[in-house]
């Protein structure tokens, strides 16, 4: 799923108790799939249940995003690593968030979701920014 250059960001990104890189990549690489699924069969067949992906990323997109942003004791680079894996974190999860059932729609909890979504967009276009990404930035 990620390119030589943008896995070398994870490995840039800051060593946090319980957020490694590995995992970090492995459970991005779940929602994306899980987001294709939903978007072509339904769901995936496989692995960690879609709850326990979008807390892992939740978590790990407020820790390194923290670090990106409130810690300046460290270099560019890795700065620019966490800011990434943060920025694809929540990206994901907006993506990923459910769609209701046409028949069963609430415009209060529509209205609720298209704000969070447009929220978490904005949240990772900033830290896409702080990472460099201005391409990804714009989407």
């Amino acid at each position: 799923m990620f390119g030589r250059g943008t896995a070398e960001l994870f490995n840039q990104m800051p060593a946090l108790e319980g957020l490694d890189a590995a995992t970090a990549r492995r459970m991005l690489s779940t929602a994306y799939l899980d987001i294709v699924a939903a978007r072509t069969v339904g769901e995936r067949r496989s692995g960690p249940e879609r709850g326990r992906v979008i807390n892992y990323l939740r978590r790990l997109a407020s820790a390194v995003e923290s670090y990106a942003v409130f810690d300046g004791r460290h270099g560019g680079e890795i700065r620019d690593g966490a800011a990434f894996v943060a920025a694809e974190a929540l990206a994901l999860v907006a993506e990923s968030t459910l769609r209701p059932d046409p028949e069963k729609a609430n415009p209060l909890e529509d209205g609720h979701r298209v704000i969070q979504r447009t929220a978490l967009l904005v949240e990772a276009s900033l830290l896409y920014l702080i990472a460099g990404f201005e391409r990804r930035a714009r989407s």
